[in-house]
């Protein structure tokens, strides 16, 4: 698949909207307050229901307060009227949008932060028929069909990548010698799915995707160059084990989390700025065509 063309207005980044939200996606939250390099200290929604952000970000506050934005995004959407209103206070949002198709419209970028693939995929569509840059943190397709059509359409740039690819662990390990993973994420294989996949299909070169194996909470995915198992639904959360065999090598687990989301986004910054090659565009496409390709499966052994 071709890399989706760069439409964008040269001060796309000046104009940008936010369209959201799902429980428990907190990077409706801590993209747009990380792009606008602000945010609220005593917001009590964000910080009953994600205190990991606001740690994270009064942690690197020297790092966010007084810098250039990365973007500037002055418009709001969500399904909750009152959960737009606490982001536009929590990251300095101008206005709260009633219609996500008015604000796509009015918007020169977009930013859509939600675990929901019906809705994604149509916001992702409407937006690349209006030529504006996307970039959609989780699934959006339906189907393997779908996410064709998608990248057939060529108006728009698209960008999914996981901010884990960004993270230096991976960059680190001995690739020489590890044949297996072991990783475990907290929730499901639809929404996290990529997470694990992405980081390793890049930093391991994989050309080749062979099988996939699910039984419920443990996916085991065969390439051509590694074994990768999943634990989904697990009290750890993007924690990895790599094996030569059976015998463990290294260890790491994500937390750095401000650090990997600062740097996805300054990357798509450079994407719709700049004629930069999205070098993280192949790893992406396997990882969700595998992703599709089992969506039966996968809700199957949920």
């Amino acid at each position: 698949m071709k890399q989706l063309k760069n439409t964008a207005k040269k001060d796309c980044t000046q104009n940008v909207g936010l369209i959201g939200y799902s429980k428990g996606n907190g990077h409706f939250f801590s993209y747009s307050a990380i792009s606008n390099s602000s945010f609220q200290f005593n917001n009590k929604f964000v910080e009953n229901n994600y205190p990991n952000i606001i740690k994270y970000l009064k942690r690197n506050k020297k790092k966010i307060f007084n810098k250039k934005k990365i973007f500037n995004i002055n418009k709001v959407f969500s399904q909750n009227k009152k959960i737009s209103k606490i982001a536009s206070n929590f990251s300095n949002i101008e206005k709260v949008y009633k219609s996500n198709y008015r604000l796509i419209k009015d918007s020169d970028l977009i930013l859509i932060c939600r675990h929901n693939i019906k809705k994604n995929y149509n916001d992702v569509i409407y937006s690349i028929n209006k030529k504006k840059p996307i970039l959609v943190d989780k699934l959006y397709a339906k189907s393997e069909k779908d996410f064709k059509k998608i990248h057939s359409m060529k108006k728009s740039i698209l960008f999914n990548s996981t901010p884990l690819v960004f993270e230096k662990k991976f960059f680190k390990l001995n690739k020489k010698r590890i044949n297996v993973c072991k990783c475990y994420i907290k929730k499901n294989f639809i929404d996290y799915g990529n997470h694990v996949l992405e980081p390793i299909i890049y930093y391991f070169q994989i050309k080749k995707f062979k099988n996939i194996q699910i039984k419920r909470k443990k996916i085991t995915i065969f390439f051509d160059k590694i074994k990768l198992i999943v634990l989904t639904c697990n009290k750890k959360n993007l924690e990895y084990e790599f094996f030569e065999n059976k015998k463990l090598i290294t260890s790491f687990k994500i937390q750095n989390y401000f650090i990997i989301f600062q740097k996805l986004l300054q990357f798509f910054r450079l994407l719709v700025t700049t004629n930069k090659r999205n070098i993280f565009q192949e790893a992406n496409l396997l990882s969700n065509l595998i992703i599709l390709k089992n969506l039966k499966k996968i809700k199957q052994e949920k």
